[in-house]
């Protein structure tokens, strides 16, 4: 048998987030998303497989890396937002129907939109300094 008295009773209070707690999460889910797929790493944060021997040499010749890395123009990635907001969750989209477009036939390729382990990890991180942030203040 194990007994435990408490001395000293100490309330915890829990930590909520605002809406605009969860945009800022969402926004660093996205950073994350980003430059998870500037260094070629899909959903699996495994390298995405290699571009067509033609599409290779067409990014050679513009001075890009000849890697998949969905940075091509920047417009795609670069057009995810948070597109809502509540305080108990963000939700990711894209800003045009074009960039829609091309993030599904870039999806059909290679898996790359989601949260890989390591951004799930990076956002958590986020998440956590927010709590303790707020812990400070109250």
């Amino acid at each position: 048998m194990l007994n435990i008295n408490l001395s000293k009773i100490k309330k915890l209070s829990a930590v909520e987030f605002t809406r605009q707690d969860m945009i800022r999460i969402g926004a660093r889910a996205i950073q994350s998303i980003q430059d998870r797929c500037a260094r070629g790493l899909g959903a699996t944060d495994r390298p995405m497989p290699p571009l067509s021997a033609r599409y290779r040499a067409k990014k050679a010749r513009m001075g890009q890396p000849a890697v998949r890395n969905l940075m091509f123009s920047g417009s795609m990635l670069g057009s995810l937002t948070v597109v809502e907001a509540t305080a108990n969750k963000a939700v990711i989209g894209f800003t045009r129907r074009a960039e829609l477009a091309k993030a599904i036939a870039n999806q059909n390729r290679a898996a790359w939109f989601g949260l890989s382990k390591s951004d799930e990890q990076n956002v958590e991180n986020y998440a956590d300094r927010m709590v303790r942030s707020k812990r400070e203040y109250t």
